[in-house]
Formats: structure tokens, sequence, C-alpha cells
């Protein structure tokens, strides 16, 4: 929580060369490139989860809604293919949770692919393709928006 916003994000880049003390030092140029690239990477994922104006904030100051957008960008900065949220409304108001399902649908646009579980699935009803409700025992499906 002590990170800023951009570390945070940072952290979660994988498979930087700066990690191996030996490549560290004897390929130092590739390395500094590399961290470069997962800077501006980060950048772009911040912005694309409305966070980029936060990047230098300290975690422990945001919101939870806002560190749930952190949360996003850390798994767009691990390039997922998937992405599995598991209530990521919870804890948001009703002017939150919307914003969320925009931006989640803004990463479906982008060609993400997102499994979501949710008790507010209605509020995911307008950008989600398929909808699933599970109760009595039965899985029945709500029409979602189709593609």
């Amino acid at each position: 929580p002590t990170m800023t916003v951009l570390d945070n994000v940072l952290a979660s880049t994988s498979g930087l060369w700066g990690e191996n003390p030996v490549l560290a030092v004897f390929a130092r140029t590739a390395v500094v490139r590399q961290e470069r690239q997962a800077h501006t990477r980060a950048l772009e994922n911040l912005a694309a989860v409305g966070m980029a104006d936060r990047a230098h904030s300290s975690c422990d100051m945001l919101s939870v809604g806002q560190m749930k957008r952190v949360a996003l960008a850390r798994l767009l900065q691990m390039e997922a293919s998937l992405l599995l949220l598991d209530e990521p409304m919870a804890g948001l108001d009703a002017g939150a949770a919307a914003s969320l399902a925009v931006d989640l649908g803004r990463l479906r646009d982008a060609g993400k692919t997102i499994l979501v579980v949710e008790h507010r699935a209605a509020a995911l009803v307008d950008v989600a393709d398929r909808v699933w409700h599970l109760g009595n025992g039965r899985i029945t499906e709500i029409e979602g928006r189709r593609a």
C-alpha cells in the first residue's frame, strides 16, 4: 500500500532481465531499454483503466474503486490473455460500479477476454456478451449484449 500506483503496476511486470544479476551487469543497455518499455506500458495500462493521473500517488491514498482499477492495470501489465475477476464491484457504490463496467467493456472491445463472477450481474448486462445466473441450483442465461 505504500508503493506508488506506477510502482505497483511495474512490480507485476514479469521476465525483466534486470531481475538477473548477471544480465543486469553484462546486458545493461538491453536491461535499461526493457525497463523503459515496461514503464511506458505501465503508463498505458494505467491510462486504460483511468488511473494515469494518479500514477505517482501512494496506493494507501486511493479509494476502494481506484485500487480495483490498479489491480486491473496489474493484470494488463502481466499481459494476461484471460482476466478472471471475482466480485470486482464489491464495495463500490452504484456510480463507481457503473464506471468500472464501462471500463470492462472498453477492455473487452480492445480484445481482452474477461470472466467475471459478480453478485451485481445486472450492472454488467450492457457490457457482457453473455450473463448466466445461478439460483436455486439452476443456471439460466440472461441476455447480454451480442457482439
